[in-house]
């Protein structure tokens, strides 16, 4: 998923996980997703595919095919601070892969893990329907020239088009 910034919850709660106390809550679209990657009831406009699209990045974060959101050298530092701490943290634990697999908490990883590769791998099927149906962006990957900042590409929505009125509206009276 996401590449989150360090937390010190996440370092209070290491132990706790390894011991599978405490459990991250699994979004319920990621989980309807992993169960049927490929469906594609509920798509039917390029909007509806956006949409999807725009719902899984809120979990995944950005898309490969997007610019990544650079981070202030004090963020880094923090995030690597965290990691070194959390690894620390874990390797207090005596025996800690032998008591996660017992614990089930090992099990449970991989659950999340198997869950999030399916969002993935919707994300992409997602943006090849929209390339199939010459979406516009977010509906299919990106292409140089789309804009990603959402203020500016609603900004660029709402400019007179040469047909008459804004891009938004030509584009949804020409949709099918």
């Amino acid at each position: 998923m996401r590449d989150p910034d360090f937390e010190a919850e996440d370092l209070a709660t290491q132990p706790l996980r390894d011991l599978n106390l405490h459990r991250d809550d699994i979004p319920p679209l990621l989980i309807d997703v992993a169960a049927a990657p490929y469906a594609t009831g509920g798509l039917h406009d390029c909007a509806q595919i956006a949409r999807a699209v725009t719902d899984l990045n809120l979990y995944l974060g950005v898309d490969i095919d997007q610019p990544a959101v650079e981070k202030s050298d004090m963020q880094k530092g923090t995030n690597m601070a965290g990691n070194v701490a959390k690894s620390l943290v874990g390797g207090l634990i005596p025996f800690r892969g032998i008591l996660r697999e017992v614990t089930g908490a090992n099990e449970e990883r991989r659950r999340f893990e198997r869950i999030v590769g399916a969002a993935l791998i919707r994300r992409g099927f997602l943006k090849g329907m929209g390339e199939a149906r010459e979406c516009e962006w977010p509906a299919r990957p990106a292409r140089e020239g789309d804009v990603f900042d959402p203020v500016a590409r609603r900004t660029a929505e709402m400019k007179p088009s040469p047909n008459g009125g804004t891009a938004e509206q030509v584009a949804v009276s020409e949709t099918p």
